[in-house]
């Protein structure tokens, strides 16, 4: 479990914080909290689920805290790169850069939601560890990911024809 999990949840913390070390504790602090109420007799049905929910409210917690930078700028992921075609890296970077523009407008829970989202949480999952009601997530899922679809396109007729 932890061999699965831990790369999903280091990776969603990464991406709140752009910060590698606090990311690794992070989750080292989680599965061992989990550890913990497993050795307690503590039943926890959605393991997973409850991983990222602990995950995010210790991030916050040393948001609030000062200990680790706050929301950091979504930067492009390293994607692989065909050496052979210069025209194509050109393009995937400009689009890179235009939907990192766009995730950087968004609030802290909305990017939370595109990140859960993106790591194929469910619904009741998101709204579990986002703490939104489920009946919520849906819709303001929608409305986020409208948000980028819009700033996408404003991106696109002004920052790549400059």
């Amino acid at each position: 479990m932890y061999q699965k999990i831990y790369p999903l949840l280091f990776r969603y913390l990464y991406r709140l914080s752009k910060n590698e070390e606090a990311s690794k504790d992070i989750c080292q602090e989680v599965f061992m909290k989990l550890y913990s109420e497993i050795n307690k007799g503590n039943k926890i049905e959605f393991i997973k689920s409850w991983l990222f929910k602990c995950a995010t409210n210790n991030f916050l917690n040393k948001v609030k805290r000062e200990q680790i930078v706050k929301f950091e700028e979504y930067t492009e992921a390293n994607e692989y790169r065909d050496p052979q075609n210069p025209e194509e890296i050109f393009i995937k970077d400009e689009n890179l850069k235009c939907i990192a523009y766009a995730i950087n407008k968004l609030s802290p829970i909305e990017k939370q939601l595109i990140y859960l989202y993106q790591e194929d949480f469910s619904y009741a999952e998101i709204a579990m560890i986002t703490g939104i009601k489920p009946n919520s997530v849906g819709k303001t899922l929608s409305r986020t990911i409208q948000k980028v679809t819009s700033r996408l396109h404003k991106t696109k007729s002004y920052e790549l024809f400059r």
